[in-house]
C-alpha cells in the first residue's frame, strides 16, 4: 500500500512554495502548485483548440511534475542573475537525486527527468509556454512584476526577450503565441526597467 503521509507530507511541501508572480485578485503571490495546475490546464486547452499533435496526456504530467524538484531545491526567479541560476541547476540535481531515490517519487522523477532532456515535442511545448503564462497573468492584471525592477539585476524588454524567446521558440507550436506576446508586451512598457537606450532617447527628447 502507498504512504499517503509521506505523499501528502511531500506536497503539502509544494503548496507551499511561494512564487514570484503576484495576483491582485489574491492579494499575493501564486504557489508551485497553482502555477503547475494552471500550466497543466492551460496546455491542454491549447492542444485542444489549435488540434496540436501532441500527446495530451503527457503534455499533461509534464506541466504538473516540472517544478516538484523545487520541494527540495527552493524557487529561483526565472530571470535571476547567472549566479543564482548556475547554482539553481546545481541545486535541481540533487534534488531529482534525492527523489529518484525514494521509492515513492521514482516513477515521477523520471518523468521529470525526461522533460528536462527536452528530447520530444511535449517537453518543449511546456517548457516554452511556461514563459508564456506568466507574462500574460501579469498584463491581464496590470501588475508589473516588481522583480522587475531591482537595481541590481533589472529586467528590460530587451533582457526578457533575449533570455526567453530562443526556449519559447524551441516548441515549433509557439510561434503565434510568442509573436502576439511580443507585440502585447510592447504596449505595456512600464512592465519593465528602462533601457539604457530608453533613457538616452528621453534625454535627448528633452534636449530637443
Amino acid at each position: 500500500m502507498t504512504d499517503l503521509y509521506s505523499i501528502m507530507s511531500f506536497l503539502e511541501k509544494f503548496q507551499a512554495i511561494e512564487r514570484k508572480t503576484y495576483y491582485p485578485l489574491n492579494n499575493r503571490g501564486d504557489t508551485d502548485a497553482e502555477h503547475s495546475f494552471s500550466l497543466a490546464l492551460a496546455a491542454w486547452q491549447i492542444i485542444i483548440h489549435d488540434k496540436l499533435p501532441l500527446d495530451a496526456d503527457l503534455v499533461i504530467k509534464y506541466a504538473l511534475v516540472h517544478d516538484l524538484v523545487e520541494v527540495y531545491s527552493g524557487d529561483v526567479f526565472a530571470l535571476a542573475d547567472k549566479k543564482a541560476r548556475d547554482e539553481k541547476v546545481v541545486k535541481e540535481k540533487v534534488a531529482l537525486k534525492k527523489m529518484k531515490d525514494d521509492p515513492n517519487w521514482r516513477e515521477i522523477a523520471e518523468i521529470i527527468e525526461q522533460y528536462e532532456a527536452r528530447e520530444d515535442e511535449e517537453s518543449k511545448f511546456i517548457y516554452g509556454l511556461e514563459k508564456i503564462l506568466v507574462p500574460v497573468s501579469a498584463l491581464l492584471n496590470d501588475c508589473p512584476c516588481p522583480y522587475f525592477f531591482d537595481a541590481a539585476n533589472p529586467v528590460t524588454f530587451e533582457k526578457w526577450r533575449d533570455r526567453v524567446k530562443d526556449r519559447i521558440l524551441g516548441s515549433k507550436y509557439l510561434q503565434p503565441y510568442y509573436d502576439w506576446l511580443e507585440g502585447e508586451l510592447k504596449k505595456h512598457p512600464k512592465h519593465f526597467a528602462k533601457s539604457k537606450a530608453s533613457d538616452n532617447n528621453s534625454n535627448e527628447r528633452r534636449i530637443k
